[in-house]
């Protein structure tokens, strides 16, 4: 076959594959900062310091943080900000809020006093916000997950095009 046989496949791919890269930064910014997407849900917020739900185990600077979350067998979540500091919780979902909190501030906690972690730390009055933007990111993941797969899809189509325009027409 020739390229004009492939020409209105190829002229689809290349629309999807530019809507797919169009969705992906739209998708991406919310993923890697999880602020901004925080950002998106307005309410009130309650320091470290001041959630009733959480519990400190913070004594001292903060060493090289080493942000993870940890389930217990009593039920309590552990957030790890280093190998001995963590913040404890009975929720998943506000563990996970935390912990993305906490990826998000990386590097910039080392040295940080467990006062000022506490004070730095913002998380949603209402639980249902928490909810929310957790459920949030999990479907911006799911969608960046489906949009890469289509796209690789798309692209694989593309070079098998372009290998079956070549086997059909060879260059001399």
């Amino acid at each position: 076959m020739r390229y004009e046989d492939y020409q209105p496949e190829i002229d689809e791919i290349i629309s999807t594959l530019k809507k797919i890269e169009k969705r992906l930064k739209d998708t991406q910014p919310s993923l890697e900062d999880f602020t901004l997407l925080c950002g998106q849900f307005p309410g009130k917020c309650l320091t470290l310091k001041e959630h009733p739900d959480i519990q400190p185990c913070l004594n001292h600077l903060l060493g090289q943080p080493d942000i993870r979350r940890e389930n217990r067998k009593s039920g309590k979540v552990r957030v790890y900000l280093d190998i001995d500091q963590y913040l404890e919780c009975k929720d998943e979902v506000l563990a996970e809020y935390l912990e993305l909190s906490l990826q998000t501030l990386g590097e910039s906690l080392h040295g940080k006093s467990p006062e000022e972690i506490l004070a730095e730390i913002k998380i949603p009055k209402e639980g249902l916000n928490v909810v929310k933007i957790v459920g949030e990111r999990i479907l911006l993941q799911l969608r960046e997950r489906d949009l890469l797969a289509a796209q690789t899809e798309l692209s694989n189509r593309l070079d098998e095009i372009i290998k079956e325009i070549y086997q059909a027409d060879p260059l001399e």
